[in-house]
C-alpha cells in the first residue's frame, strides 16, 4: 500500500509484550492498548522498521485497560500510548488517562487517543477535559499520518524528560554544593565529590580523585577512591594499571579541561591557589548532551565549594594551631576534652599543665627571636619524650598541656625531668625553669566548658 493509503489490518498474532529485536538499549518504548487484535498487528506492521529520533520502538500491548495499568506499573520509561477510547466499556480509555495521570502521577508518557466510534467522545470535549496529547479516528490514520503523529509524541516525552533531568541534576548540585560544604578536610571532600557526581550520571561510584601540587613537575597523587578504585588511596596515580583511564586523567590535569569519553569522564576541578586537582568516574554509557552542560555547571559549583573549605581549613587552623610551635591550641584542647565528656572518657584522662617560669627574662635577655626559638625547642623535646598516644598543646605564652590516658602518663617520664638539662638555642645554653602539675579531668567541673581554666584554676596554690 502507499504511505497515503489507509492502513489495512491484517491478522497477524498477537506479539509478545516484549518483541524480537527490539532490546536494545535505546528505543522508545509504545504502548498500545486496543481490545481489536487487528489493531496491534496493523500498528506494528506499519511501524515494524520505523526509527524515531535515531531509535528503533518497541512495542509492548494491552487489550484492556486493566492490562493497560498493570504494564505502566512495570514500566515507568513508556513514551508514548496509543489508547483506544472504546474497549471493555464504553469510556475506558477516557477513564484510564484519568488513573494514569492522577493515580500514578505519570505525566510524561504522551497519550494519543483513538477510537473508531467519534460520537462516543466528542474531540473537543475529550481534549478539552482529558490530559491527552492528541486524538485520533481510526479511519483517518494512514502510515505518514501516524508516523506524524508518533514522532510529534516522542520528541515531546524527550523535552521533558530533558527538563526533568535538568532539574533533578540541578537539585542535586546545589544539595550536593550543602552537603560538601559540611565536610571537615580534604579526603572527605573528595570522596563526597565523587559519590556526588555519580548520582548525577545516574552511575554506580566508581571513581577517584588526584591532585597535583607544586606545578606540572610533580607526580599527581591519588586522594580519594570508591568502588574497586579504593586500593589506590594515597597511591601515585602511576599505580592506575588502566592505561586509557591513567591516560584520561593526565589529560584532565595537563590541559586544565574537562575530557569525556567513552570510557567515562573527568572533570578538572583545580585552581592556581589549590593546584590541579581532577575528579574520575567511568560509564559505560556515553554522556549526553544534557549531562555535558550539568558537568560543566557541577564543576563550577564544586570547584568554589573545594575553595571555601580551603579557606574554612585555614580558618581553622588559625583558631586552633599554634602556628609558632605547629600545635594544637587550648581551644583545640577544649574540645577535644568535650569530646571526650561526650563519650563518658573523662575517668581515663588526665591534664598536665607545664609553665615555663622565665621565659619573660630569656626574652628580655637575649631577644624576642630567642625566646620564639626556646618555646619551638621544648616544643620539639616534649613530643619527642611522650608517645604518640600523649596529646600535646600549647596553651598560653608560657604554657604547655599534655593530654592523655592515665595509663600512658603512669609509665613515662616525669615533666619535671625533661627541664633538667639546658636547651641549646642559637649556639646559646639557655637553663629553663618551669612547675608543673597532673589533675584528673573527672575532678575538674568546667559549667561554660573551659575546661582549661578549671584545671589552672585546681592547680593553683590558692585552690588548695
Amino acid at each position: 500500500m502507499s504511505d497515503d493509503d489507509l492502513m489495512t489490518f491484517v491478522g497477524e498474532t498477537k506479539p509478545s509484550v516484549s518483541e524480537e529485536g527490539q532490546s536494545a538499549p535505546l528505543v522508545w518504548k509504545v504502548l498500545i492498548t486496543d481490545d481489536e487484535q487487528d489493531v496491534h498487528s496493523a500498528t506494528t506492521f506499519a511501524l515494524r522498521n520505523t526509527k524515531v529520533m535515531g531509535r528503533r520502538l518497541q512495542f509492548l500491548h494491552a487489550s484492556s485497560a486493566e492490562e493497560a495499568l498493570e504494564v505502566l506499573k512495570n514500566n515507568d520509561d513508556i513514551a508514548v500510548i496509543l489508547l483506544d477510547v472504546v474497549m471493555e466499556t464504553p469510556n475506558a480509555g477516557l477513564d484510564l488517562v484519568a488513573v494514569i495521570r492522577n493515580e500514578l502521577k505519570n505525566h510524561h508518557s504522551r497519550i494519543i487517543l483513538r477510537t473508531g466510534q467519534p460520537n462516543q467522545a466528542p474531540e473537543i470535549e475529550v481534549i478539552r477535559d482529558y490530559d491527552i496529547n492528541d486524538y485520533k479516528l481510526k479511519s483517518e490514520l494512514t502510515q505518514n499520518k501516524l508516523y506524524a503523529s508518533l514522532t510529534a509524541a516522542i520528541r515531546s516525552y524527550q523535552q521533558l524528560q530533558t527538563i526533568q533531568s535538568s532539574k533533578e541534576g540541578l537539585d542535586l548540585i546545589v544539595r550536593a554544593s550543602a552537603d560538601l560544604m559540611s565536610k571537615k578536610g580534604l579526603h572527605e571532600f573528595a570522596q563526597g565529590v565523587i559519590v556526588q557526581l555519580a548520582a548525577l550520571l545516574t552511575i554506580e561510584p566508581e571513581g577517584l580523585i588526584c591532585v597535583r601540587r607544586g606545578g606540572t613537575s610533580e607526580a599527581p597523587q591519588i586522594i580519594a577512591a570508591a568502588g574497586h578504585y579504593c586500593s589506590l588511596i594515597d597511591h601515585p596515580l602511576t599505580d592506575l594499571q588502566d592505561d586509557a583511564e591513567r591516560s584520561m586523567l593526565q589529560q584532565c590535569l595537563d590541559e586544565r579541561s574537562n575530557v569525556v569519553n567513552s570510557h567515562g569522564v573527568a572533570l578538572y576541578l583545580g585552581s592556581s591557589e589549590r593546584g590541579d586537582m581532577c575528579v574520575y568516574v567511568g560509564s559505560s554509557d556515553p554522556i549526553g548532551a544534557v549531562d555535558r552542560s550539568l558537568l560543566e555547571l557541577f564543576c563550577s559549583n564544586i570547584s568554589i565549594c573545594a575553595d571555601n573549605l580551603e579557606l574554612i581549613d585555614k580558618l581553622r587552623s588559625y583558631a586552633y594551631k599554634d602556628s609558632l610551635v605547629d600545635l594544637p591550641n587550648s581551644h583545640a584542647l577544649n574540645e577535644r576534652i568535650a569530646e571526650l565528656e561526650e563519650q563518658d572518657e573523662l575517668a581515663n584522662y588526665a591534664l598536665v599543665l607545664t609553665e615555663i617560669d622565665n621565659l619573660s627574662d630569656i626574652s628580655q635577655a637575649h631577644g624576642a627571636e630567642v625566646g620564639e626559638h626556646l618555646l619551638q625547642s621544648v616544643a620539639q623535646r616534649l613530643r619527642k619524650s611522650f608517645p604518640e598516644q600523649v596529646e600535646l598543646c600549647r596553651v598560653s605564652t608560657n604554657s604547655f598541656a599534655l593530654l592523655a590516658n592515665k595509663s600512658s602518663l603512669s609509665s613515662s617520664k616525669p615533666v619535671d625531668e625533661l627541664f633538667e638539662q639546658d636547651f641549646d638555642v642559637n649556639n646559646a645554653q639557655l637553663h629553663v625553669d618551669e612547675h608543673s602539675g597532673v589533675v584528673a579531668l573527672e575532678e575538674l567541673e568546667a559549667g561554660d566548658k573551659d575546661w582549661l581554666r578549671a584545671a589552672s584554676h585546681k592547680l593553683s596554690p590558692s585552690s588548695k
